[in-house]
């Protein structure tokens, strides 16, 4: 269990190498140091946009109630408006949403399984859900 914990320290090490310099880290001998990708880097960019959201949501909680409301209406008029109508054949589709679905899945858990690993066996799971330092970097993105 040390050899593990030992690998997924030297990723993180790697990894905030990775951000703070522009250069790609190639992964060598150590499988659990990978490529960050240029839109997982960027998302620490928009840190400040997603505080401008947030104070904007903050202060306009109340439209929330129109939009259920609008939301609850638009589906009893569309369930009256089809009860005559012919089915659609959706199967495919729903088939390849379903596939694509289960792939992101679990490229975001390859991304995300070795922090959290790390961070139950050196923090705890009461560390793992109640701090929000992982809000950034790779699992940020894929948070």
């Amino acid at each position: 269990m040390d050899a593990l914990v030992l690998r997924i320290s030297n990723y993180f090490e790697k990894f905030n190498h990775s951000l703070s310099t522009n250069e790609p880290i190639i992964p060598k001998k150590n499988p659990l140091s990978y490529y960050v990708f240029d839109f997982e880097r960027s998302s620490d960019q928009t840190s400040t946009t997603l505080y401008d959201l947030r104070r904007f949501m903050i202060e306009r909680w109340q439209l929330s109630f129109i939009y259920a409301f609008a939301y609850l209406l638009l589906i009893y008029l569309g369930q009256t408006y089809m009860k005559n109508k012919p089915k659609f054949d959706l199967r495919l589709c729903l088939a390849a949403w379903s596939g694509l679905l289960a792939i992101f899945s679990i490229f975001g858990a390859i991304r995300v399984l070795p922090e959290l690993i790390y961070v139950i066996y050196r923090h705890g799971i009461k560390y793992s859900i109640c701090n929000n330092s992982n809000a950034f970097g790779v699992v940020g993105f894929w948070y």
